[in-house]
């Protein structure tokens, strides 16, 4: 059967546009000050930080939360307020090879991001011109939804005025890939740029 007619690309963010040299001193950083390890305080946060990322709590609340979960007594709200910041923006790189991809699709595609994310990273995604590469963006802090929510699928739909059996969505997480395919989009996980090439030719889109 012939393969649909690709019309938008889709791309996450953070470990696809964005390198995730980010996530491992945020981890070490807030795992020392919350007196914890690392791999504990990583299941905590997947556990919980639903809320924040759709906005429903500020940074603050989040990791209030985070404390009663490990039964510790929580720093300062200053402290706190700092630990997603950590070294954030030192760390931020883009993946040049799938920035070119960006760039290149754009110039026929309209292209968004989709992107799980918090404020204090937005602020600096911004201050860097992270989202100038896309027709638009869809942040699930800034819009209530976030993946795998169906309906932040059905606003990059709208939002592009492209069905979504005729849209490609690119992301690092099976987790979200598998979320996209069960909302109708043709979805692939990304691995490396030259994989996502190869991919990207199936596709008929390069």
């Amino acid at each position: 059967m012939r393969r649909p007619y690709i019309r938008a690309i889709a791309f996450d963010l953070g470990g696809v546009v964005l390198q995730n040299r980010y996530e491992k001193p945020i981890l070490r950083n807030a795992a020392k000050v919350l007196g914890t390890s690392p791999a504990r305080l990583r299941t905590l946060i997947r556990r919980e930080v639903g809320p924040l990322e759709r906005g429903d709590q500020d940074e603050v609340q989040f990791w209030r939360t985070i404390c009663r979960r490990l039964k510790r007594t929580a720093p300062s709200s200053r402290m706190l307020k700092s630990l997603w910041s950590y070294r954030y923006k030192e760390n931020l790189r883009f993946n040049r090879d799938v920035k070119r991809l960006v760039v290149s699709l754009g110039t026929r595609f309209p292209v968004i991001a989709i992107s799980n994310t918090i404020p204090a990273h937005i602020r600096v995604n911004k201050s860097l011109g992270v989202f100038d590469l896309f027709d638009c963006v869809l942040l699930s802090a800034e819009i209530g939804l976030r993946k795998p929510d169906r309906g932040i699928f059905r606003r990059a739909s709208h939002m592009t005025g492209t069905p979504a059996a005729n849209m490609l969505f690119i992301d690092d997480d099976e987790r979200w890939v598998r979320a996209a395919r069960h909302s109708g989009l043709h979805a692939v996980r990304f691995t490396s740029a030259r994989d996502l090439r190869k991919r990207l030719r199936k596709h008929r889109v390069l």
